[in-house]
């Protein structure tokens, strides 16, 4: 897409993403992905609107960008690496985009979730959406702040958009080897996130339903099991790490600790 290019071209030239690069990819992938419906327009808020990086309504079908702040949060980021030149350039402008593609993906579940869920996947997106759609229109954001770091779908948000930088950075010419490392680093915390390790390993997605009123969806799941070794076997047989992982499903004491020992978390 046109958009990797223009990214290329900003990192090679020591510039960092603007409103008008958003704006030329946000249009990209409404026309790619034929998005019209689920989002029709775009803003731009600074950072005396508000504190959110960026979001996504889905009644106003419209996505908002506060560059100002993702600014911030990135700057803040690439300093406590200690980047320098390209590597500077290279790390600052894939993170803005990570955040950009990140609303992408919501609004690409909004497009799923009218469709006939098929799989796994589309029933996550299908139950959580009716959630975030009753929040939204009765403004309770302290339940979305609350249960944000469990939700399946800012999880599957954030790892098709991490997934999906890491696939971009393959593209480069120059050496951005650490800069991969990083990225990886982190997109291993971020699989972590919402998982108990403190004691037995409680899955983001039971979290998130346990804390919703929900309950009854975990316990109809065609794996569940009142014993918790008995549904690891179920749901081990039936999708595999990666699957697990992108769903926030269970996962095994030892796969966490593997997946600890990538990321920055320790013990």
């Amino acid at each position: 897409m046109e958009y990797i290019n223009n990214l290329k071209n900003k990192i090679d030239n020591g510039n960092i993403i603007d409103n008008s690069f958003i704006y030329d990819c946000w249009k990209e992938y409404i026309d790619h992905f034929d998005l019209s419906n689920e989002c029709s327009s775009i803003g731009f808020a600074d950072k005396s609107i508000g504190d959110g990086l960026a979001c996504y309504s889905f009644n106003q079908r419209k996505v908002i960008f506060n560059l100002d702040l993702i600014k911030e949060f990135v700057f803040y980021s690439a300093k406590k690496y200690n980047l320098k030149g390209y590597e500077y350039y290279c790390y600052v402008n894939l993170k803005i985009l990570e955040i950009i593609l990140h609303e992408f993906e919501h609004i690409i579940q909004e497009k799923k979730s009218y469709m006939e869920p098929n799989d796994l996947e589309m029933e996550l997106i299908s139950w959580c959406k009716t959630n975030m759609k009753l929040w939204e229109l009765n403004n309770n954001k302290y339940i979305y702040d609350d249960t944000y770091k469990f939700n399946p779908c800012e999880r599957l948000a954030e790892l098709y958009s991490y997934k999906n930088i890491l696939e971009i950075i393959k593209t480069f010419d120059y050496d951005v080897s650490r800069i991969v490392s990083l990225l990886d680093k982190e997109l291993s915390y971020i699989q972590l996130r919402g998982y108990n390790y403190k004691r037995n390993v409680i899955c983001p997605t039971e979290n998130y339903f346990m804390c919703t009123g929900l309950e009854p969806i975990w316990y109809n799941m065609d794996f569940y099991s009142s014993n918790r070794d008995k549904m690891f076997q179920n749901v081990q047989n039936k999708y595999n790490f990666d699957e697990r992982i992108l769903f926030g499903l269970p996962i095994s004491k030892e796969e966490l600790k593997k997946l600890m020992k990538k990321s920055f978390v320790r013990k």
